[in-house]
Order: structure tokens, then sequence, then C-alpha cells
């Protein structure tokens, strides 16, 4: 009997579907390309063309070679309307912007991040979205900041990293046990006995088997594993997991202590008389004897004298005295919150105190997390968040003397290389004095002139001053109005937040309408009353005005720190830049800020009468953290970890933000706009939100599986990518755990990484491997509208997603986490023919292909079985043509299901699929 792969208008198809196909690859696609279902799983292997089931093409690298590996990419389209390419590449030490010309074939300048963008062991999170009225803002952060309530069940990590010092007292307490760094060769355990250090043996290494319990040379037998807790180090990064148990309130916790340092330091003998105060205890010298400082504690001349170091030492046992020389003792104080040493000096001048308040010799720096309640310690170091902010300029840094006048456009030099060094939609700011952004550049005229395409804010007269294409994002003031004369200095305010806005003598200002200057800032009264240094240059009735700062070169950076900053997630609704994830504070992680409407920079960050949104989670706790912002046709979409939000309005007076979706997203970088909504993935599928309601994509194919894949991906520390081409949306996970294998005969592998495929027009699903991309860019219809992405090797490349949907050929690379192939693999759902129940003998295949270059492997399956049989017949080589070829076998059994799958140490160069049919005859029905 022959059961027909395309069946023709009539009654419904009686093939039937097998139920629960963990990998069920397609929902409703079209029967001419599989009929009814007919995929189980697919790998390089798509199914986009009709009737066809396609190889996917070769990850090839055609643009320019990176000079480190990538976590980003970027378009931006500079001021003359060319359009550039900016790929983020980096390691540990090295934080760089590689330039590629539109042709994406040739790099230009290395420009200087100022950050490390470090890809190991974790890549930096990236969100790249386009400016208000031009350019692209660029945001990468190491870590997102994270509340209790953001922490997902049995995911809580924190994470401690080695450095340079000894700090003794440091303490890290694990689940109620307190392990303290006593001196430079050990810990002392409050529970167990100490952890000790030797030689090259690494002291990290020390605690973490103390905390799992492991048998160690240097680790006592006391030492007992704790319960929920486990410790893994990589390199010098020594990570805990936490599990929380029980109720709320009932679980496990980290938290580290940093030690105190101080120093008692004596330039000569000290005198006769000359005492030191040490928690309110005074010791008084009578004696000088160089390295044995004799001392008396309280002035009884009646009490033994005893060596200082010894006497402290004895009687604050809280603090540890490690060092104690002929002219100096330095101690640590593990006590934190109430340091027990309080010094205190009195004549002569030759003993000189530091207090014990320095902190920077901890062994250990941590980001803390508990799961009992209670906040974050903020996490990382400085570049954990930064904002860059992109005018399509293509060079690096550029410093030379110009000249211009308030006012106008026009930027001199007495004799410069502009046409070489300075490209269109670069910032100028200026050097000492003032460190003013004087604007950006329009045209490069000449070699000693260029354009603004603002009027500059200041004069300057041959300011040495640095042209450079990515600068730090600073905060406007433009609240209210103001109103002031020529001939007077006071500026009056109207609906003005001058003292919550931070309105200080770092800001001139500027009328909107024109850029005239108005003066610089001297005093602030109140909300609505300042000074100006002198008399205003401009006279202004109730005129809108601009308040921009200048004065320091920290200004232009990309940190996101300063107080008046915003976070490094930004977008464009409504038609202003909205940003979120400011660090500062709990409630600020799940807030959005938005702009004025006339400049992206023009944010009112006060904190009452600002202008921002709390975002609050269904459970009414606002501090669930924003993780990712996409800008829709008539919503801004805010993510969370778990929960999806739209903001819906045209301003202030009507923005409005309701939750979507009971899920979130796994990383920053899976969210993409696609048509007029986004795409992202989350804990429980892919999602496609339209503007107005959310639809898992995959609900049909993968359905609960999809959780099976991403439960222990950990967000803090793994990341995803996505990107969109030709109606495909790609994800790339660097970490999975697949329930289900790929078998060929009866060797499984199971994917510890994947990139899955979704066909956003008919829902199938298929995975891609070795393609582990790290970042994508689209570029604009006039360039092709060809998307590319970037991989990394031991440095980032770059491809185009083209010759993957559209082409076939062997991979050029091998990516990291990646295997070469293409590794073409189709299964096929379990056939039940007309009765899973009676038993049929399966008897032949026939199947249209191409396959040039080698053979294809076929295995039968029996039953509900997964493992297979490989047949000796096989697919042989057409040498490029169609062929349709039968594949005869005798197979009793209910079920049956088939595999074909290439044979990787074949170099086949194409495979294709067409229609094929299954014979089998039923035997009676009695027989079961």
């Amino acid at each position: 009997m022959t059961v027909p792969i395309q069946m023709p208008p009539g009654p419904p198809n009686t093939v039937q579907s097998y139920p629960g196909a963990p990998l069920g690859m397609i929902r409703a696609v079209p029967q001419s390309e599989i009929p009814d279902g007919g995929a189980y799983v697919l790998q390089d292997a798509l199914v986009h063309r009709e009737g066809r089931i396609i190889r996917r093409g070769p990850v090839n690298p055609t643009g320019p070679t990176l000079t480190y590996k990538g976590c980003g990419m970027a378009a931006c389209t500079a001021p003359d309307g060319s359009v550039h390419v900016g790929a983020w590449n980096g390691d540990a030490s090295h934080g760089n912007v590689t330039f590629i010309d539109p042709t994406m074939t040739t790099a230009g300048d290395n420009y200087a991040w100022q950050f490390a963008l470090d890809t190991s062991p974790r890549y930096k999170l990236f969100h790249a979205r386009p400016a208000l009225k031009r350019g692209v803002m660029i945001g990468v952060a190491g870590t997102l900041q994270r509340t209790i309530a953001g922490i997902p069940p049995g995911q809580a990590k924190v994470t401690g990293v080695t450095t340079t010092g000894t700090g003794y007292g440091s303490t890290i307490t694990v689940d109620g046990k307190t392990y303290t760094l006593v001196s430079v060769s050990y810990f002392s355990n409050a529970v167990a006995n100490q952890i000790q250090y030797t030689g090259g043996t690494a002291l990290l290494t020390r605690l973490m088997h103390a905390i799992n319990g492991t048998s160690d040379t240097y680790v006592s037998s006391a030492t007992t594993a704790h319960t929920g807790v486990t410790a893994s180090l990589s390199g010098s990064t020594l990570t805990i997991t936490a599990i929380p148990v029980g109720s709320a309130g009932n679980g496990k916790s980290v938290s580290v202590g940093r030690s105190k340092y101080g120093r008692i330091s004596f330039a000569n003998n000290p005198s006769a008389g000359a005492t030191v105060t040490i928690d309110g205890t005074v010791w008084t010298c009578v004696s000088g004897t160089p390295g044995a400082h004799q001392f008396q504690k309280g002035g009884d001349r009646n009490t033994t004298s005893l060596n200082l170091l010894s006497a402290i030492t004895s009687t604050y046992t809280a603090t540890y005295f490690l060092n104690h020389y002929s002219n100096a003792i330095e101690f640590w104080t593990k006590n934190i919150a109430n340091p027990a040493v309080v010094l205190a000096t009195s004549a002569p001048t030759d003993i000189f105190i530091t207090q014990g308040a320095a902190v920077g010799y901890d062994p250990i720096t941590w980001a803390a997390s508990t799961l009992t309640g209670g906040a974050d310690a903020t996490a990382g170091s400085a570049d954990d968040q930064a904002l860059g902010y992109w005018g399509g300029g293509v060079n690096d840094d550029y410093s030379f003397a110009i000249t211009t006048t308030r006012g106008s456009k026009t930027v001199t030099a007495a004799a410069s290389s502009f046409t070489t060094q300075v490209s269109p939609g670069m910032w100028i700011i200026s050097g000492t004095p003032g460190f003013w952004m004087v604007g950006q550049v329009s045209s490069v005229d000449s070699n000693t002139q260029v354009t603004l395409v603002d009027p500059a804010p200041v004069t300057l007269a041959a300011v040495t001053s640095t042209f450079t294409s990515i600068r730090g994002v600073q905060p406007k003031i433009m609240r209210g109005s103001i109103t002031c004369a020529t001939g007077s200095k006071a500026v009056t305010g109207g609906d003005t937040l001058f003292k919550s806005q931070n309105i200080d003598t770092s800001y001139s200002i500027y009328r909107l309408s024109d850029l005239a200057f108005v003066g610089d800032v001297s005093t602030v009264a109140s909300e609505f009353s300042l000074q100006l240094v002198a008399n205003a240059a401009v006279a202004m009735a109730d005129e809108e005005y601009v308040a921009i700062r200048h004065g320091a070169s920290t200004y232009w950076t990309l940190s996101t720190a300063e107080v008046n900053r915003v976070g490094f997630l930004t977008a464009v609704y409504a038609g202003r830049q909205w940003y979120a994830n400011r660090a500062t504070t709990n409630e600020e992680l799940a807030r959005v800020w938005f702009s004025d409407p006339r400049d992206p920079e023009g944010i009112n960050t006060a904190a009452t009468k600002g202008d921002w949104i709390d975002i609050t989670s269904a459970s009414n706790q606002p501090h669930r953290q924003i993780v990712s912002l996409v800008p829709c046709y008539n919503s801004l979409l805010i993510l969370k970890r778990d929960e999806a939000f739209g903001l819906y309005g045209t301003d202030e007076t009507n923005f409005e933000v309701r939750g979507v979706y009971d899920d979130g997203t796994l990383s920053t970088m899976t969210a993409v706009q696609y048509e007029h909504g986004a795409v992202w993935a989350g804990y429980g599928g892919i999602y496609f939100y339209d503007g107005s309601q959310v639809q898992n994509i995959i609900d049909q194919s993968l359905g609960n599986w999809w959780r099976l894949f991403t439960q222990n991906f950990n967000s803090e520390s793994d990341r995803a990518w996505g990107l969109i081409d030709r109606d495909h949306y790609f994800l790339f996970m660097e970490r999975l755990v697949s329930p289900t294998p790929i078998t060929k005969a009866d060797a499984q592998t199971f994917p510890s990484n994947w990139c899955v495929v979704v066909n956003m027009k008919t829902g199938a699903v298929t995975m891609v491997t070795n393609l582990t991309f790290r970042g994508s860019v689209s570029l604009p219809g006039t360039l092709g509208a060809q998307t590319y992405y970037l991989v990394n090797t031991t440095v980032g490349r770059i491809g185009n997603v083209y010759d993957i949907l559209e082409t076939q050929g062997r991979d050029a690379i091998t990516t990291d986490l990646g295997t070469a192939g293409p590794d073409f693999y189709f299964e096929s759902k379990k056939y039940g023919m007309e009765d899973p129940l009676i038993l049929k003998r399966f008897k032949q295949m026939t199947i249209h292909h191409i396959n040039t270059n080698g053979k294809l492997h076929i295995d039968t399956i029996r039953g509900l079985n997964t493992e297979g049989i490989q047949l000796t017949s096989e697919l042989i080589d057409t040498s490029g043509v169609w062929a349709v070829h039968r594949v005869r076998f005798s197979k009793k059994t209910q079920y049956f299901s088939f595999r074909i799958y290439e044979d990787t140490a074949t170099p086949i160069t194409d495979i294709t699929l067409g229609a094929f049919q299954l014979k089998y005859k039923s035997l009676r029905p009695g027989r079961v």
C-alpha cells in the first residue's frame, strides 16, 4: 500500500501524526513540503522551499577578520548618509570596535572602546538600538544587577574573583559558616579547621574544597560540605551556587565582608609620652627602641610595659595584626560594620596613623547575593554598564587644536589631517579649559575645516580637542521654561526643577530655539531660581531652554555610573528615547526613563517629578529588573526575566503600561524586531509580539520540551543571541541540556548548545550546527538588505545569513563551541498508518533526492524505539541531478519511522530531499 506525500483536495489526510514529538519540527506546514507534520528532528536541514528539504549553506566568513572575539554588531548612518558597520570585540584586557565598510569586505580603524569587552568566562551583554533623530546607542554590560525577586529558583549564583594583595580579615559567610583570611597562608573556618595555602596551590581552590567537603591535603578532615550549596572554580573565578529551599525566608545565603587596612608608622624613635588611642584605650610610649616599641596601657606607669604588637593582638581578638617592622605596624580588621580599631595620636609628630578604613587589599572581590531577603550588593567593576552614542564616525580618536565661534557651525584648524583622520558623525570634545561637547561633525570640508551638525556652544581659540566616534551619554536639562534679562544675573524658572535635576556650576544655559548662549550657572537657590556668573547674554520671557554640562572629560565617558545618567538599555518609541536598567537603587532596576522629544539626551532624572515610569511586576514587586527594550509599531516592548510588558501611548499624558505575557527573555540579545512587533526567547518558548498580543510560535512543535532545553540555562552567566533574516528567527544558546539526542544507528549525541531556526511563516523548526553566532546586523535595502552574523574562532569572523539559507556547501571554519559541517540529519515522524495497533509489514521507501559527492545513510526504526538499524542500502551519489530511488526492507511493526543522514567523513557537496512514499501491507486485524 502506498501513502501519498502530496494529498489532492478532498477528504482529510489519513496519515496519522504521532503525538508528543519532542522535536516535532513542523507546525502548520503545507503538505507539499513535509506531509502531516512528517518530521521529528531536522538538523542542518531547511524546509522553506516548497516540496524540498534542503541542507543548510556553509558557515563561510566573507567579511574581515576581527582582532579579538566579538560580542555584538551594529550599523549606523552618518550625517552624510553613509552607512557603516561596527563589530565590538575584545578580551579581558582589551575593548575594540572594528569599523567595516557597507560592502562588508574591508575593515577600517579599530576604535578603542573604553572598557574591556570580556568574552570569557562569559560574554558581555550587548544592546544596540537607533537613537532619536540620528545615530545608534550601544549598551554593554558585564552583568545585570538583580534583586531577590528576580532570581529564578535554583539559579542564584555569586562569584568572586581573586585580586592582588593580601586582605587579611576578609570574610566569606556561606550558609552560616564563616571563612576568614587570617594570614597569607590560610583561611580560618569558624566551624571546621584552617584551610592551608602553600606554594602554587590556589587559595580559592582551598575554599572551594572546604565548601564542597572535598578531600584535600590542606583542608582539614573536619570540614564538611554545605547542604544545598556548591562551589566551582574556573580560572580565578569561584562561583558559589546557593539553592533556595523551603518557604520564603528559609533559603541559603552567601555574604562577604571586606577587611579594613591600617598602619602605624614611626618616622623616628618615638619619644616617651607619645600616645596611640585604639578603640578608646590610650597606649603611652615609655621607650623608643626600634623593633620593640614599648608602650603601656592607660598611662599607668605601674602597669607592666608591653610590646605594642603583642599587647594589642591579645587585647582585641576581632583584629589581626600581621606585620611588625622596625618602623611600622600594619594591621587588617575583619569587623566591617564597626571596625574594632579606631586610631588617634598625639605629639610627637613622628607617629603617623593611617586610619583603618582603606579598602583595596582584599583577596577576593564579590558580587554577593542573599536568597533570604534584601538586595544584592552592586556587582562587578566599573565596566559593568556602559552606554555609548555612535554617530556614524569610523575613525579612532584624533586630537588637534581647533578654533570655534559660539553659534557657528564652522570648526577650523591651522594645519591638520581632517580628511584622513576625521569622518562625518564623529563628536568633538574640547580639551582644557572646560571639556565642552563642541558638537558632531556633519562634513569634512578640507584638511583645516569641518562643519558641525549644530552650532558650537563655546568659543575656542586653538584649543587641543579630541575627535571621537563614540562618546558617553550625558543628560541635558530641559524641563520647563525660563525668564531672564540682559541687565541681570537672575534666572527665573517656570515648572523647572533646578535643584532636583542637580544643576550646578558645571552647566551653561542656552535658548533652545537657536542655541543662543544665555550664561554659565553660578549658584542655584531653588527649583525655580538661579544666578548666572555674568548678566544674561540674551533676554528670554518664559522661553524653553537647555542646560548643557561641561568642565570634566569624564562627563563624556561611556560609564553609566554617574547619578544623573541612565541605564545601558535604550530604544526609541513615541518620538522619545527610552532608557532602562540604571543600577543605582533597587527601584531603578525596573524603571524606564523617557527623553524630551527634541533631544535624546534631554532626560529629567529627578527623583520626584522625573520623567520615568516604574514597571511593576504582577506580584506588585517593582524591583524585578528590566532585561531588554524593543520598539514596536504601537508600543514599547519591555522584557524582564519572567514577564513581558507593553508600554502604550503617545506622550506623558497617556502613557500606559500593560502586562502582555507571563514569560520574559533568557538573555538581552535574544529580542529582535520583526515586522511591526518583536521576537524573543524565554524560558517557556519563543514568542512573537505583534503589538497587541503574544503568541508562542513553538508551542505546537516543541511544546513543553522547550522547558527541558532551558531549565539549566543560567541567565546570569549564560548568553543567547537572536537574529531575523528572510522570515527566519535564528537563536543561538551557548548552553542547554537536551533531552533528545541525535541518533545514528545505535550511536547518540546530546547537543550542549544549539542554534535553532524558526520559520516565522510556517512554524517549521530546525537545528543548525556550527552557527554559534554572537551578534548580527541587517543592512538597509539600498545596500542589498543583507543580514550578517558574527561568529568566533580564536578571533571574530563575519558571514552572510544568505549563504546559510540560500546556498549549499561545506563550512570553511570551525567556530568555538561548534563542529564544522553541515551534518545533515532528517528523522521522520512515527507512522502508524490507518491503525496504530495493527501490525504492518513496511516494505519499501521511494524518494526523490539530490546528493553530490557522496551517499546518504538510512536507518529504519521499528515501533516506539529510539535506536535504529542502519540499512546496507544507501541513497547513492546522484552527481547533482534529481533521481528517484527505491529502498527495500522488511519491517514488521505497528509504527515505523526512518532517518536519513550524511556521513560526516565524506565531504558531500549538496543534499536535497524531495517527495517520498512508504509502502506497507497491513496484517489481519487480529495481529497486534
